[in-house]
């Protein structure tokens, strides 16, 4: 799968982005928001990739640095879940709306039209972000993180129907 906006391209992970991949990861600023923690070694990034490799995570490419700035995908168990993170030096342009309105996109023409994202109740710029893309708040509610030692966060839960939206 491959989508592109003007700045954006989002295509699969791959061996060539594990410098760009550890840099995001080992962010803990980064991964604060995202329900683990930071990874510590290339190895480490690269056994990220390789899991990711042929799954719904795909790379977040800023075209004129053919840079890999972040990652979004979603989750298909009874309903469709998306998530996203981006490098903290790419914070503040609206490369997260961007992506995330592309992956709408792409959800939309696949058929799905009920979407979920959360993002925990701390975060205000990934809910600003959703908010922007069309996503209504649903409700919190408390989540165990076992990648962060069986920790419960608060998360905000929000939802779109993808059929009007775009």
């Amino acid at each position: 799968m491959e989508l592109q906006s003007e700045r954006l391209l989002i295509r699969e992970i791959v061996d060539e982005d594990l410098l760009d991949f550890y840099e995001i990861y080992s962010n803990p600023n980064v991964t604060a928001s995202s329900g683990f923690y930071p990874i510590g070694t290339y190895s480490q990034a690269s056994d990220y990739i390789n899991l990711f490799k042929g799954t719904s995570n795909f790379g977040v490419i800023l075209k004129s640095e053919n840079k890999l700035i972040g990652v979004i995908g979603y989750e298909n168990d009874d309903e469709i879940i998306i998530s996203y993170l981006l490098n903290q030096s790419y914070w503040g342009n609206g490369y997260a709306t961007e992506a995330l309105n592309l992956l709408l996109q792409y959800m939309k023409n696949l058929g799905y039209n009920h979407i979920l994202a959360d993002c925990f109740i701390d975060n205000l710029a990934s809910e600003k972000v959703l908010k922007k893309c069309g996503f209504q708040y649903l409700n919190n509610y408390k989540r165990i993180y076992s990648s962060l030692n069986n920790e419960e966060k608060t998360c905000k839960l929000f939802q779109i129907n993808n059929t009007n939206s775009l």
